[in-house]
């Protein structure tokens, strides 16, 4: 079975600062910058996962870091041994809330049009809306700059999709992530051009976390004790500090698992995983503040 889609061939940017600006209620809020993706003619053959883009046959390609290194680059996450590695595979992944838990292939160009391959890990935040990670669409670390095309597989295990594969209609993340690649700003959306199957977990946002609650992080690692990318792992443990923008924990995650929900008990998201901290033992996420919630909540939830 095949998917056609038309897109429409123009850019739309839309920016007003790259500061942070106070509200009239008193509260920090972003600006955004959006893009429209210029697909030109997409097609997706579901039963061999063919992606085409225009005229060009879109397959797998090494990450940039596997190109140009020999090696896994990504300093940006814990690396945990197998025998300190408290991470558990999720068996059945069309299980709530692991259904709305979603694998990420993006796919970038350099300035000499080789293509490479990035992957991370989203959460459904609406039958067509995905919450991720800014610089799972936008790099900075390679200045590859925007995703030109992205897949999006709900509930993924191993060769097994439970639910249709959907691509990305347009991307989104705030103008200070793009402009800076600030740790504070490094959230992204994903709107997709159709909506996902109905059976997919749609998970809510909430604005309130503290320092020893116990949240769970969830994502598809590149990188486990046993087994490669496209199975599902989770892990919990307690916020050791948090602050206007971000939030810290001990939570094992590796590469891959960056834009993966960071959730609470009642599966509310109450953080994206961002990765590591530099020169400490811990993981960081951007908070789920008010001021982002309210953002989603109106312009990527129905």
């Amino acid at each position: 079975m095949k998917k056609v889609i038309m897109m429409c061939l123009f850019l739309c940017l839309f920016t007003i600062s790259g500061q942070d600006v106070l509200a009239k209620n008193g509260k920090y809020k972003e600006e955004i910058e959006e893009i429209s993706i210029d697909l030109e003619k997409v097609v997706y053959d579901s039963e061999t996962g063919q992606l085409t883009v225009g005229d060009r046959v879109l397959g797998d390609y090494p990450t940039y870091a596997e190109a140009h290194l020999g090696l896994d680059n990504d300093i940006k996450s814990i690396l945990p041994t197998p025998s300190d590695d408290d991470r558990v595979r999720v068996t059945d992944t069309t299980a709530d809330p692991y259904s709305g838990i979603v694998h990420l292939k993006m796919y970038y160009k350099d300035v000499n049009n080789d293509i490479y391959n990035g992957y991370c890990t989203g959460a459904m935040i609406d039958a067509n809306s995905v919450l991720t990670a800014g610089h799972c669409l936008y790099d900075h670390k390679d200045n590859l700059g925007w995703a030109y095309a992205v897949t999006v597989s709900p509930g993924v295990d191993e060769n097994t999709n439970h639910f249709s594969t959907e691509y990305a209609a347009t991307i989104s993340v705030a103008s200070q992530w793009e402009s800076s690649g600030s740790t504070n700003h490094d959230w992204g959306v994903i709107t997709l051009s159709s909506n996902v199957d109905s059976g997919v977990k749609i998970f809510d946002l909430h604005d309130n976390v503290l320092i020893a609650q116990n949240i769970n992080l969830t994502g598809y690692p590149n990188t486990t004790p046993d087994a490669t990318s496209k199975t599902m792992w989770t892990a919990d443990g307690p916020v050791y500090d948090l602050n206007l923008y971000t939030i810290e924990y001990k939570v094992d995650a590796t590469s891959g698992q960056s834009g993966s929900p960071v959730y609470d008990s009642q599966n509310r998201i109450v953080a994206i995983h961002n990765g590591g901290v530099t020169g400490e033992p811990m993981n960081i996420a951007r908070k789920m503040s008010s001021w982002l919630k309210s953002y989603l909540e109106s312009n990527h939830i129905s």
